[in-house]
């Protein structure tokens, strides 16, 4: 019994929804959802009565790191200039903390929901706490292609869908003639 479930685990991680080639979706999708996310919270703060507290503005903050974040990625892995800083292992690590962030603003958002919830205010930050809780979503799925891409790595000394001799691995998206240092 465990064995087939660890084997279904398994064939669910090797399916295609894991694949790389996913990166540049959910990199856009989680770039919208942020940036609304973020507005959001600012349209909920003008619009509360007194200070806001500490969970109301936390989406602001984490948007603002996962913005951070997605633009470190984003950048070295498509200007040249900045590519000697690339790391999958370092992708790797925080696109898995991202997980955690937005599950914890998941959770404060939840809570400030049903403490107190007036109006408006009550509506943003239901839209709020679900928009969090697909960002957690998003971050989880993007650990899982950025865990595989590193151990891939760790394998086989380069990149998934690397040119090898002339030989063109489909599942990387990156340019043809394109070349990477030995790890």
């Amino acid at each position: 019994m465990a064995r087939q479930f660890a084997h279904a685990i398994t064939n669910f991680f090797e399916s295609p929804w894991f694949d790389h080639t996913w990166k540049a979706r959910i990199r856009v999708c989680q770039l919208i959802l942020i940036i609304i996310t973020i507005v959001l919270t600012g349209v909920r703060i003008n619009t509360m009565n007194g200070a806001p507290t500490r969970s109301v503005t936390l989406p602001i903050v984490m948007g603002i790191k996962s913005l951070v974040v997605l633009s470190y990625q984003i950048v070295t892995t498509h200007i040249d200039r900045f590519k000697k800083w690339r790391s999958l292992k370092a992708y790797a690590i925080l696109n898995c903390l991202e997980i955690m962030f937005w599950f914890v603003v998941v959770i404060l958002s939840f809570m400030g929901v049903t403490s107190t919830c007036v109006g408006t205010s009550c509506a943003m930050a239901s839209l709020v706490s679900i928009l969090s809780l697909v960002l957690t979503f998003l971050a989880i799925w993007m650990a899982v292609i950025s865990v595989k891409d590193h151990r891939y790595l760790r394998l086989y000394g380069t990149p998934r869908g690397a040119i090898i001799e002339g030989v063109r691995d489909n599942s990387y998206s990156g340019w043809p003639g394109q070349t990477y240092p030995k790890v």
